[in-house]
């Protein structure tokens, strides 16, 4: 597998990203074409834990008030 990096941001279209397009996950019927993220890091050592996500499998972008509401989530 390939893992997404730890950090935040998300991509619109992963079918037309160089860096998704062939994954297994993406290259198959309805597969995910939209993916933002947040990082999570362990609050004593600040070292990124993890990832909080949405995906879907149509192409989109968030709006600045819908990415601040993931960061919101994340705690």
């Amino acid at each position: 597998g390939r893992a997404v990096p730890l950090r935040s941001g998300d991509v619109e279209n992963l079918r037309l990203d160089q860096r998704f397009h062939d994954h297994p996950m993406v290259n198959v019927k309805d597969g995910i074409e939209f993916y933002a993220g947040v990082s999570i890091h362990d609050p004593n050592t600040s070292l990124p834990i993890g990832m909080l996500c949405v995906l879907d499998n149509h192409s989109r972008s968030l709006s600045e008030d819908q990415l601040k509401s993931l960061e919101m989530l994340k705690g």
